[in-house]
């Protein structure tokens, strides 16, 4: 753990590096014993220069740099210590008072990246819903990334619930309190946003794959708004806004619907970024994956763990985005308001019975003429050109 010398030593290494990428470089003096060690790519300077002002200022640099504060993770799954900024007006317990907070990095993520921190930089570049890691951090024997804070509340937001940590298995916590909350297809999205997010996700995967990684994470934000729930149709253009991918602000904003009872929707915003993605794929996890089958798995009757092998993982983790977390805005599959969902499906049941009942009475008709018609065959039969004679001369009587 990080106590507080280590916390002061972070502060200090972190308000030294961000002083000298400000508009107007300062030259201030943290002293911290013992000291930190700030470490970062050179692909990460557009991200950190963006936002060197708004952090100087949540780190406390202009005060001296005070020690980092611990904060606490409601239901979190890694174990790993966190910490926020120490300046005027943050507060670990609110997450609207901070931007970025440093997340301790096991010794084998802290080496993994190392390696991989220059590809997931240009990553990011291109809108993606991968968490941005802004830099490494080390005080002896505590490593640390600095990490976008991908649950902030956009400005003005009313409260919300906790934040969903997401694998995408159905007997998961999280994954049972996302189905109570938002039903079994997730949130509405108009059809731009849901297909920007899922190309940035696409190649988010593909990133992960190719680097052998798996055991990553949905953090899925959702935010209502103070409008009243209205007819879903009323809301199409609501669903039609998403502000841009970023590259320097983490997880996407986008506009949403929460279907309700009645054929209603309550405009909500919601983020939602990829988080803990710094885990290989390597002998051990191997091994558990075979041991949970056998324990987890098979008691289950259906997947239960979370370490399995990485294209199975990136395959499940994609197809649970696009059939739990958020799917396409359709009005005309929105029930009415004025009618019970239940009363949409008679109706929809009585109009296929209908149309299954016309076809198959038209099918009857065409068989009936064609055996009207039927033609004297122009071989010489005499059984069946006697028979069919007498059946068309019967038609004709009856006439």
């Amino acid at each position: 753990m990080c106590d507080v010398p280590c916390r002061a030593a972070l502060a200090a290494a972190i308000c030294d590096a961000l002083q000298s990428r400000l508009p107007s470089p300062l030259h201030l003096s943290f002293a911290a014993a013992p000291a930190a060690e700030w470490l970062s790519a050179e692909a990460a300077e557009p991200l950190l220069v963006a936002r060197a002002p708004a952090l100087f200022a949540e780190f406390g640099c202009a005060r001296g740099a005070p020690p980092l504060q611990g904060k606490s993770v409601s239901s979190g799954k890694s174990g790993s210590a966190f910490l926020v900024g120490g300046g005027g007006g943050v507060s670990p317990a609110d997450a609207r008072s901070y931007s970025a907070l440093l997340k301790q990095l096991a010794p084998h993520e802290a080496a993994l990246l190392g390696r991989l921190h220059a590809p997931l930089l240009a990553r990011y570049a291109g809108g993606s819903l991968l968490a941005p890691l802004l830099a490494r951090l080390r005080s002896g024997g505590f490593a640390a990334a600095l990490l976008d804070n991908v649950a902030r509340p956009p400005p003005a937001a009313l409260p919300a619930p906790p934040p969903f940590d997401l694998k995408g298995i159905r007997l998961y916590a999280h994954e049972a309190r996302l189905r109570s909350l938002l039903g079994a297809r997730g949130l509405r999205l108009g059809a731009r946003p849901l297909a920007a997010l899922r190309r940035a996700l696409a190649a988010d995967l593909r990133l992960l794959a190719e680097h052998n990684l798996v055991d990553y994470s949905y953090l899925l934000s959702v935010f209502p708004s103070p409008a009243p729930p209205r007819p879903c149709a009323a809301l199409a253009a609501h669903v039609d806004f998403a502000a841009p991918l970023p590259a320097a602000q983490g997880a996407p904003l986008v506009a949403a619907l929460m279907v309700q009872p009645g054929g209603l929707c309550l405009p909500v915003l919601a983020r939602v970024g990829i988080i803990d993605y710094l885990r290989e794929f390597r002998f051990t996890e191997h091994m558990e994956h075979l041991r949970n089958t056998l324990v987890r798995d098979v008691v289950a009757g259906e997947r239960n763990h979370a370490v399995v092998p990485v294209n199975k993982f990136a395959r499940q983790f994609g197809e649970f985005f696009n059939d739990s977390i958020f799917s396409p805005f359709d009005p005309e599959w929105m029930p009415r308001s004025n009618e019970r969902p239940l009363d949409r499906l008679y109706s929809g049941c009585s109009r296929l019975v209908h149309e299954l009942t016309g076809a198959v009475h038209l099918a009857n008709r065409s068989q009936r003429h064609r055996v009207r018609h039927l033609r004297v065959p122009s071989t010489p039969n005499p059984a069946l050109r006697n028979s069919i004679e007498t059946r068309n001369g019967a038609k004709h009587a009856e006439r």
